[in-house]
């Protein structure tokens, strides 16, 4: 259910922005690059747990019993660490990347944050303007004036720098409707990179 969900609000918002001519038609293309992927791999990963749990043997039941008895005594630790909180991540597929820049070619500059492609990470305050769905753009622990964008794309928005340095000062981020950082943008002297701009906006297909 959680990827059907998933599916349905990407291609929602795509078709919307689409529609209201903000994004060119080549961007219809962005809903199987992005979501294909993300069902393949879940396609993949549900028939080989499955194949395991529906298994007829003695040694496989052995073995389920025991995995059962380990994991409710584990879950709630490992559900508590770094590396549970990653896997339920998955599991949950809150913590999905899509790949904006084009395969086998440097790394732009917009693309280079690791925070793009994933959803944008909660900062306190940044969850309201999201509650819009629109294009946006973010800066956190700085400031930078607003570049030459079309009008229906928001901000920038002001917030705290992040204190566990996801987002990171000096930056100014795209965020997607759906809310994923589309691009990262250097700010330098309260300015951003003009050309770094608009490589980005032809990534994402965004009619000026």
């Amino acid at each position: 259910m959680n990827t059907g969900l998933q599916d349905a609000h990407n291609l929602a918002l795509l078709l919307a922005d689409v529609r209201q001519d903000r994004l060119s038609t080549a961007a219809l293309d962005r809903y199987e690059r992005e979501r294909r992927p993300v069902a393949v791999m879940l396609v993949k990963v549900t028939d080989r747990l499955f194949g395991f749990v529906g298994r007829r043997n003695r040694r496989t039941a052995l073995l389920r019993r025991r995995v059962s008895t380990a994991g409710a005594r584990l879950a709630p630790r490992l559900l508590s660490t770094r590396f549970g909180r990653r896997i339920g991540g998955y599991l949950g597929q809150y913590r999905i990347r899509y790949r904006f820049a084009a395969k086998n070619a440097p790394t732009p500059a917009w693309a280079a944050d690791p925070a793009v492609g994933l959803r944008l990470p909660p900062v306190p305050g940044n969850h309201v303007p999201l509650r819009a769905l629109a294009w946006q753009l973010h800066s956190y622990g700085t400031e930078a004036a607003r570049p030459d964008l079309p009008a229906w794309i928001e901000g920038p928005h002001h917030f705290p720098a992040d204190q566990k340095g996801r987002l990171q000062a000096g930056r100014l981020y795209l965020i997607r409707p759906d809310g994923y950082v589309a691009a990262s943008l250097p700010i330098r002297s309260g300015h951003i990179n003009d050309a770094d701009l608009r490589d980005s906006l032809a990534a994402h297909q965004i009619s000026s």
